[in-house]
């Protein structure tokens, strides 16, 4: 399993300030507000389909001095691609073909094919997802 870790102290410093929904005054939300009505219910609903990363459980326990956790189904292949801090670059993971020291084409292929599916399916179930990275 994997655990991605949330500070809620964090999240609850970064607020907005919204327009009430009867349209009179303005609410604070916190980042921790959005991450708990909608992040962690879309995360939910959308690791209940298939080939998605499952999510096992999501722990918000008091204990946990102030920690919000997601425990998600581990994937064991991990990163294509790997950044070799001794080198300073990029090198690609043990497991990916290499022609010529890249990365071959049909390896990309799949990947950006399975991205763009990925992103198609969770807009289909009207999921956006903010935070691509190349």
């Amino acid at each position: 399993m994997a655990i991605k870790v949330l500070k809620k102290g964090l999240l609850r410093s970064k607020k907005e300030y919204v327009r009430r929904k009867n349209g009179k005054g303005m609410e604070v939300h916190t980042q921790l507000m959005k991450v708990m009505e909608s992040e962690i219910a879309a995360i939910k609903r959308i690791s209940e389909q298939l080939n998605t990363i499952s999510v096992l459980e999501i722990i918000d326990d008091d204990g946990l001095a102030d920690k919000l956790l997601i425990v998600m189904e581990y994937c064991e292949l991990g990163q294509i691609i790997k950044w070799k801090e001794d080198k300073h670059l990029f090198e690609p993971a043990e497991w990916v073909s290499v022609q010529n020291g890249f990365v071959c084409e049909e390896t990309i292929r799949k990947c950006i094919r399975d991205v763009a599916t990925g992103l198609k399916f969770l807009h289909a179930n009207g999921v956006m997802h903010r935070d691509i990275k190349p």
